[in-house]
Protein backbone atom coordinates (compact mmCIF):
# COMPACT_ATOMS: atom_id res chain seq x y z
CA UNK A 1 0.00 0.00 0.00
CA UNK A 2 1.05 3.43 -0.99
CA UNK A 3 1.84 6.27 1.79
CA UNK A 4 -1.10 8.16 1.99
CA UNK A 5 -3.75 5.38 0.50
CA UNK A 6 -4.82 4.35 3.83
CA UNK A 7 -2.79 6.69 6.45
CA UNK A 8 -2.72 9.65 8.27
CA UNK A 9 -0.51 11.07 5.21
CA UNK A 10 -2.71 12.60 2.43
CA UNK A 11 -3.37 10.53 -1.04
CA UNK A 12 -0.99 12.60 -3.45
CA UNK A 13 -3.96 11.85 -5.49
CA UNK A 14 -6.04 14.22 -3.87
CA UNK A 15 -10.05 13.96 -5.07
CA UNK A 16 -9.21 12.03 -7.73
CA UNK A 17 -9.73 14.69 -10.41
CA UNK A 18 -8.32 14.29 -13.91
CA UNK A 19 -7.08 17.55 -15.15
CA UNK A 20 -4.78 18.53 -18.22
CA UNK A 21 -1.74 18.53 -15.79
CA UNK A 22 -2.48 14.83 -14.01
CA UNK A 23 -3.96 13.74 -10.74
CA UNK A 24 -3.88 15.93 -7.51
CA UNK A 25 -0.12 16.36 -6.87
CA UNK A 26 0.87 13.33 -9.70
CA UNK A 27 1.46 15.72 -12.26
CA UNK A 28 2.92 14.97 -16.04
CA UNK A 29 6.22 16.76 -16.65
CA UNK A 30 7.26 17.12 -13.25
CA UNK A 31 9.46 15.78 -10.04
CA UNK A 32 7.36 12.48 -7.85
CA UNK A 33 7.57 13.59 -4.56
CA UNK A 34 9.48 10.69 -2.74
CA UNK A 35 7.36 10.77 0.06
CA UNK A 36 4.81 9.20 -1.81
CA UNK A 37 6.61 6.14 -2.63
CA UNK A 38 4.72 3.23 -2.11
CA UNK A 39 5.76 1.34 1.25
CA UNK A 40 6.51 -1.98 -0.21
CA UNK A 41 7.80 -1.01 -3.52
CA UNK A 42 7.90 -4.72 -4.46
CA UNK A 43 3.74 -4.46 -5.17
CA UNK A 44 3.97 -1.01 -7.00
CA UNK A 45 6.92 -1.01 -9.06
CA UNK A 46 6.42 -2.37 -12.94
CA UNK A 47 8.52 -2.74 -15.75
CA UNK A 48 8.24 -4.05 -19.05
CA UNK A 49 7.88 -3.58 -23.12
CA UNK A 50 5.25 -2.02 -25.06
CA UNK A 51 3.91 -1.69 -28.73
CA UNK A 52 6.70 -1.96 -30.71
CA UNK A 53 9.39 -2.91 -27.80
CA UNK A 54 9.63 0.30 -26.11
CA UNK A 55 10.45 0.01 -22.32
CA UNK A 56 8.54 1.91 -19.99
CA UNK A 57 8.94 1.39 -15.99
CA UNK A 58 6.22 2.76 -13.20
CA UNK A 59 4.11 2.34 -10.20
CA UNK A 60 1.07 0.82 -9.80
CA UNK A 61 -1.55 2.68 -7.46
CA UNK A 62 -5.08 1.42 -5.87
CA UNK A 63 -4.60 -2.06 -7.25
CA UNK A 64 -3.49 -1.03 -10.91
CA UNK A 65 -6.26 1.18 -11.21
CA UNK A 66 -3.48 3.93 -12.06
CA UNK A 67 -0.17 3.25 -13.20
CA UNK A 68 2.15 6.58 -12.98
CA UNK A 69 5.14 5.91 -15.51
CA UNK A 70 8.42 7.56 -15.29
CA UNK A 71 11.11 9.31 -17.99
CA UNK A 72 14.32 7.83 -17.91
CA UNK A 73 14.19 4.99 -15.10
CA UNK A 74 17.53 2.28 -15.01
CA UNK A 75 15.05 -0.45 -16.82
CA UNK A 76 14.87 2.00 -19.72
CA UNK A 77 17.80 3.27 -19.69
CA UNK A 78 19.02 -0.66 -19.85
CA UNK A 79 16.47 -1.74 -22.20
CA UNK A 80 17.01 0.90 -24.69
CA UNK A 81 20.74 0.10 -25.48
CA UNK A 82 19.64 -3.74 -26.04
CA UNK A 83 16.81 -5.99 -24.99
CA UNK A 84 16.77 -7.29 -21.41
CA UNK A 85 14.24 -9.15 -19.89
CA UNK A 86 11.86 -7.22 -17.70
CA UNK A 87 12.77 -7.94 -13.86
CA UNK A 88 11.05 -6.05 -11.61
CA UNK A 89 13.28 -8.01 -8.50
CA UNK A 90 16.20 -6.63 -10.19
CA UNK A 91 15.55 -3.30 -11.43
CA UNK A 92 13.19 -1.97 -8.31
CA UNK A 93 16.41 -1.15 -5.60
CA UNK A 94 17.41 0.61 -8.61
CA UNK A 95 14.40 2.36 -9.14
CA UNK A 96 13.62 3.50 -5.97
CA UNK A 97 17.39 4.99 -5.92
CA UNK A 98 16.62 7.04 -8.44
CA UNK A 99 13.46 8.38 -7.57
CA UNK A 100 14.72 9.51 -4.32
CA UNK A 101 17.05 11.83 -6.16
CA UNK A 102 14.00 12.77 -8.42
CA UNK A 103 12.52 10.92 -11.08
CA UNK A 104 10.12 12.95 -13.79
CA UNK A 105 6.92 11.23 -14.45
CA UNK A 106 6.07 11.55 -18.02
CA UNK A 107 2.18 9.56 -18.31
CA UNK A 108 -0.43 9.15 -16.39
CA UNK A 109 -2.67 5.64 -16.88
CA UNK A 110 -6.14 5.83 -15.51
CA UNK A 111 -7.65 2.18 -16.08
CA UNK A 112 -10.52 2.22 -13.60
CA UNK A 113 -13.11 4.11 -12.35
CA UNK A 114 -11.05 5.33 -9.46
CA UNK A 115 -10.13 8.92 -10.89
CA UNK A 116 -13.25 11.33 -12.85
CA UNK A 117 -12.31 14.25 -14.67
CA UNK A 118 -14.54 17.47 -13.15
CA UNK A 119 -17.49 16.26 -15.54
CA UNK A 120 -17.56 13.01 -13.91
CA UNK A 121 -16.51 11.11 -17.00
CA UNK A 122 -14.18 8.24 -15.85
CA UNK A 123 -13.01 4.57 -17.40
CA UNK A 124 -16.49 2.86 -17.77
CA UNK A 125 -18.06 6.42 -19.18
CA UNK A 126 -19.71 5.88 -22.59
CA UNK A 127 -18.95 7.60 -25.57
CA UNK A 128 -22.14 9.47 -25.78
CA UNK A 129 -21.30 10.86 -22.25
CA UNK A 130 -18.07 11.68 -23.37
CA UNK A 131 -19.87 13.80 -26.41
CA UNK A 132 -22.17 15.52 -24.21
CA UNK A 133 -19.71 16.35 -21.89
CA UNK A 134 -16.88 17.67 -24.24
CA UNK A 135 -18.95 18.91 -27.56
CA UNK A 136 -15.72 19.29 -29.23
CA UNK A 137 -13.98 15.75 -28.43
CA UNK A 138 -12.04 14.61 -32.02
CA UNK A 139 -11.83 11.07 -32.64
CA UNK A 140 -9.57 8.98 -34.49
CA UNK A 141 -8.14 5.58 -34.83
CA UNK A 142 -4.38 4.09 -34.36
CA UNK A 143 -2.91 0.46 -33.09
CA UNK A 144 -3.35 0.00 -29.71
CA UNK A 145 0.27 -0.27 -28.35
CA UNK A 146 -0.71 -2.46 -25.32
CA UNK A 147 -2.57 -5.61 -27.36
CA UNK A 148 -1.56 -6.65 -30.89
CA UNK A 149 -3.45 -6.69 -34.16
CA UNK A 150 -6.29 -4.36 -32.28
CA UNK A 151 -7.20 -0.89 -32.64
CA UNK A 152 -8.13 1.72 -30.31
CA UNK A 153 -10.71 4.83 -30.66
CA UNK A 154 -8.42 8.05 -29.46
CA UNK A 155 -10.50 10.84 -27.98
CA UNK A 156 -9.59 14.33 -27.40
CA UNK A 157 -10.76 17.56 -26.27
CA UNK A 158 -9.11 21.25 -26.72
CA UNK A 159 -11.13 22.18 -23.26
CA UNK A 160 -8.91 19.22 -21.77
CA UNK A 161 -5.41 19.39 -23.01
CA UNK A 162 -3.07 16.15 -22.33
CA UNK A 163 -5.70 13.84 -21.48
CA UNK A 164 -7.07 11.13 -24.05
CA UNK A 165 -9.83 8.86 -23.80
CA UNK A 166 -9.58 5.41 -24.93
CA UNK A 167 -11.94 2.92 -26.34
CA UNK A 168 -11.78 -0.61 -27.82
CA UNK A 169 -12.29 -0.61 -31.38
CA UNK A 170 -12.09 1.43 -34.47
CA UNK A 171 -14.07 4.74 -34.09
CA UNK A 172 -16.36 4.79 -36.72
CA UNK A 173 -17.95 1.50 -35.66
CA UNK A 174 -18.35 2.36 -32.43
CA UNK A 175 -21.34 2.23 -30.80
CA UNK A 176 -22.82 5.21 -28.50
CA UNK A 177 -22.91 2.93 -25.76
CA UNK A 178 -19.26 1.98 -25.72
CA UNK A 179 -17.04 2.43 -22.82
CA UNK A 180 -13.87 4.24 -22.26
CA UNK A 181 -11.01 1.33 -21.40
CA UNK A 182 -8.65 3.66 -20.04
CA UNK A 183 -7.81 7.73 -19.77
CA UNK A 184 -3.89 8.73 -20.67
CA UNK A 185 -2.32 11.66 -19.36
CA UNK A 186 0.74 12.94 -21.33
CA UNK A 187 2.15 15.55 -23.25
CA UNK A 188 3.03 15.49 -26.51
CA UNK A 189 6.38 15.39 -27.85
Amino acid sequence: MAKGENSTLASPFGNMVITSEGIGEIKIGKKFNPQYIPEDLSKHYFCNYIGDGQPIEGLSFFEGQILVIFKSGPFQKAAIKQYIEPNPEKFAPLFLKAIKKGMIISEIIVLGSIAKTDKGVTVGSTLKMLKENYPDIKLWSIPDAFRADSHICVGKSDSLPNVYFIFDGVCDKLEEDKNIIRISIHKED
